[in-house]
Parts: structure tokens; C-alpha cells; sequence
């Protein structure tokens, strides 16, 4: 955030856009997510990001996970998921995630683990 005390317009345009992409795409709720970006910033406060571990971040997921599984379409958003995998965004969907695992550079040993990829032992 360029001003300590405030959000800047383009740092609550980017998280009302990323709480829209984790919300599914809603359309109409424009306004909302803008003011659940402001508020999220302005509990992160002046310190911005807080790094591994944000408390803010967790709340913030928390709550969207919370609101999001008392809407009720759980498995409308499962549906939708699989379609989406099984249709023409399936190879992209699928590159993006080898891309993802590409740069993880092995921070989570449990992915190893269970595709019998690494090894089974602790250090």
C-alpha cells in the first residue's frame, strides 16, 4: 500500500478481484467484494502484508469458506469444477497445476509421501 494510512483505489481493486475469482466469478456482487477488500486491508492494517502465517488472511479464508458452505451449493460449485475439468479448460487447468507443483520445490514433503514420489522418511 503506497499510503500507510489508507488503502490505495488499485490495492482494493486487486483484492475486491481476488475475492471475486475465490468467490466462483459471482456476477452482481461488485460492490460487495469491494467492500469486503477495504476491510480486509484495513484489518491487515498499515503493515500491508503480513507474510506466512497472516492471521488476517486466515480470518479473511475462513470466513469465505464459512459463507461459502452455508450457501448451500456446495456441490453445484463440485459440478461446475468437474465440467470444467472434463471440458476445453480441463488442459489448461491441468498445465496450471503441473506449473504450480513445478515451483513448489518440494515444500510440501506430503505430496511425495503419498504418490510414492519421494521419500517415505522424515529427516
Amino acid at each position: 500500500m503506497s499510503d500507510k494510512s489508507k488503502p490505495s483505489e488499485a490495492d482494493i481493486r486487486k483484492r475486491a478481484h481476488e475475492i471475486w475469482e475465490r468467490e466462483g466469478r459471482p456476477q452482481n456482487r461488485d460492490q460487495e467484494h469491494w467492500h469486503k477488500a477495504e476491510a480486509e486491508l484495513a484489518a491487515a492494517g498499515p503493515q500491508g502484508n503480513e507474510g506466512e502465517g497472516s492471521k488476517t488472511a486466515a480470518l479473511a479464508f475462513d470466513r469465505s469458506q464459512t459463507e461459502f458452505a452455508q450457501t448451500g451449493d456446495v456441490a453445484g460449485k463440485a459440478k461446475a469444477a468437474r465440467d470444467a475439468l472434463d471440458g476445453a479448460e480441463g488442459a489448461d487447468l491441468r498445465k496450471a497445476e503441473a506449473a504450480g507443483r513445478a515451483r513448489s520445490h518440494g515444500e510440501d514433503p506430503e505430496l511425495n509421501r503419498k504418490s510414492g514420489k519421494g521419500p517415505s522418511k522424515r529427516a
